[in-house]
């Protein structure tokens, strides 16, 4: 997980300085272990399986020292000593001789262009040469298979719906290949992917998944747009014309409630207003947004129409195993939360005694065991005398610390920007979306309990899946870095679908089935947004809504100029007695000399 390791990096450094380096912090992120591995292998899995689609584009080099090369993800450098007729052998960086049989590499049709590959190979000399230095995967029956590091790239963030903790988060092909994270740094077209929001802020004003919508020809101005299939479908109802994913019904959708309207919803989803059209090219996905956008977008559909904010660190400790920081996330539903705090708690704490309970004897046995074979080793009797024959435990002090219980704090509710009535309506629609629509590929897991929308923007340049569980709420992003086409039939639904069902199937094991409740689990209220208007004179409010409730939205400018949400006070424990936190932010907001800091109350943001 180097990318995530990174995003902790910069995110200590830019918030206390670059001494936190050299301070032996230790942070834990809410990302599970294996559902980040599950994700980094569907990501693999989706761009091999485009390499494969598109062809061999040959060898790396000939005839080079192979230690110039180094390994990328599962992907071993190897040069090729002998070519048969249909094998070759090839000599790992190991000193390790192989052999890949023609199963491993009977894929390789040349590669033309990204619309045209050649005809399957006849034997291994149309495929390498001796002395090629080329790039070995393993396989699952324990040979090898030709492969090649892929042009295109990949990205998947996952995130928990009721809370925004990321589950996993895979930025790229592999970080030593390339450090740009394009779950947070990489602005693409969303494509179809942006319908769902628009077709939400139509039920907003009043539309109902059965409202006729039409799919005839349309023109404005000198554009005009198609749909992907160059059909038109006539009179249909608003739920067809988005599980079919059509762009007309989108365009009209946008005509009748306005653009702006639907920019500050979309805004409130978590997209960047400003990065978004003002025209209706918006509603088939002109804008840029991030995975991580999109993600927390759809985390709102699967948690009953809240605004989570993604967050990915949990808690912070410093050297002396003290809890510097203890995430307090906003909840879709406070309410369900904190009247399970108190048993959760109780039960961290008595899990915690368990565990401690059980190392310690785990640790009495090995150093029994150890003592008894030193008594037992030859003259042991002189050697007992001379040397005393206490077992000691010298590993770092750092490395044996434990940490403490955690213990959570009364949580506050997440802003409500969708009526549950809408955010039950919109599920519903993404449900059909799988069941008989454009993800129809999707209904290969077997559940009736995930919904979810592809997309694909002009010339297949970007390849989207946006889908969720009550659970989990997952994007999949594909595409060149450099925006080109990756070929005429790589569509969402079969670039990025199948990378999300790799994941999902993993993720969903052994998962009830549940879905969307219409009921407001949390008792919220939808709140509007307030504007104020920031002058020389200072920053007047409306006369509208200048009520500052705990429950209201964060305030932005009219310039929609995003801002970090204020800071809450966050209950810190230290063990099962909490820590007061302090009411002053003046010591733990910059870098300090030597390198400390009060109870953290703002949660440490995600970098951009």
């Amino acid at each position: 997980m180097p990318y995530l390791a990174e995003m902790t990096r910069s995110t200590l450094v830019d918030r206390y300085g670059e001494q936190v380096m050299h301070s032996g912090w230790r942070v834990r992120l809410t990302v599970d272990s294996k559902a980040q591995t599950d994700a980094e292998a569907a990501v693999l899995t989706g761009l091999v399986a485009y390499e494969h689609r598109h062809g061999w584009r040959g060898a790396e080099a000939n005839d080079e020292p192979l230690e110039n090369f180094r390994r990328y993800s599962n992907m071993t450098p190897a040069k090729v000593t002998k070519v048969n007729a249909r094998s070759f052998e090839a000599t790992m960086p190991s000193g390790e001789n192989v052999t890949v049989g023609w199963s491993g590499m009977s894929w390789a049709r040349k590669y033309i262009s990204a619309n045209r590959i050649g005809y399957f190979p006849d034997n291994a000399r149309q495929i390498v040469n001796k002395n090629d230095i080329i790039r070995l995967i393993p396989t699952a029956n324990g040979n090898w298979q030709l492969g090649q590091i892929p042009k295109l790239q990949g990205s998947l963030v996952s995130l928990n719906p009721e809370t925004g903790a990321v589950n996993a988060l895979v930025g790229g092909f592999d970080f030593n290949h390339s450090k740009f994270n394009r779950a947070l740094q990489g602005w693409r077209q969303p494509g179809s992917t942006i319908k769902p929001l628009v077709y939400t802020a139509a039920l907003e004003k009043g539309y109902r998944p059965d409202s006729i919508v039409s799919d005839r020809p349309i023109q404005v101005g000198d554009w005009k747009p198609k749909n992907s299939d160059q059909r038109f479908l006539g009179e249909i109802t608003l739920r067809r014309g988005l599980y079919l994913s059509r762009n007309l019904v989108s365009i009209r959708l946008l005509q009748a409630i306005g653009i702006s309207d639907t920019r500050d919803l979309l805004d409130e989803f978590g997209l960047d207003k400003e990065k978004l059209p003002t025209t209706l090219s918006l509603a088939l996905g002109a804008g840029q947004a991030t995975p991580l956008q999109m993600a927390t977008a759809y985390a709102t559909f699967a948690n009953g129409g809240h605004r989570v904010q993604p967050y990915f660190i949990e808690q912070i400790y410093n050297y002396n195993n003290n809890l510097l920081f203890q995430a307090n996330p906003r909840q879709a539903c406070a309410t369900c939360f904190n009247e399970k705090l108190e048993d959760l708690n109780r039960n961290l704490i008595e899990d915690y005694k368990k565990s401690i309970e059980n190392e310690d004897s785990a640790i009495d046995d090995e150093v029994t065991v150890k003592e008894q074979n030193l008594e037992n080793s030859d003259n042991s009797e002189q050697n007992g005398k001379a040397l005393n024959l206490k077992v000691y435990d010298a590993s770092p002090q750092a490395d044996r610390l434990k940490a403490p219980a955690v213990q959570y704090a009364v949580a506050k509710q997440a802003p409500r920007i969708l009526q549950p009535r809408v955010a039950f309506e919109m599920a519903d629609i993404l449900r059909d979306v799988v069941q008989r629509g454009t993800a129809v590929r999707a209904k290969a897991l077997g559940r009736d309990d995930i919904g979810g929308k592809t997309g694909t923007t002009n010339e297949a340049k970007d390849a989207w899946f946006a889908g969720f569980h009550p659970t989990n709420a997952t994007v999949v992003w594909m595409g060149f870095d450099q925006p080109s086409t990756m070929g005429r039939r790589e569509y969402g639904g079969v670039a990025a679908l199948p990378v999300w069902m790799d994941f999902m199937k993993a993720q969903l094991k052994d998962t009830p089935h549940q879905w969307v409740s219409i009921n407001n689990r949390a008792k919220s209220k939808k709140q509007k947004q307030r504007i104020i208007e920031m002058t020389d004179d200072g920053i007047l409010a409306d006369d509208e809504d200048t009520d500052s409730s705990e429950s209201e939205k964060p305030v932005k400018t009219q310039t929609q100029q995003r801002k970090s949400p204020p800071a809450e006070p966050v209950e810190v424990q230290t063990s099962s007695q909490a820590a007061k936190p302090s009411n002053s932010r003046s010591n733990d907001s910059v870098p300090q000399n030597p390198l400390s800091v009060t109870p953290v109350e703002l949660m440490p943001p995600i970098p951009e």
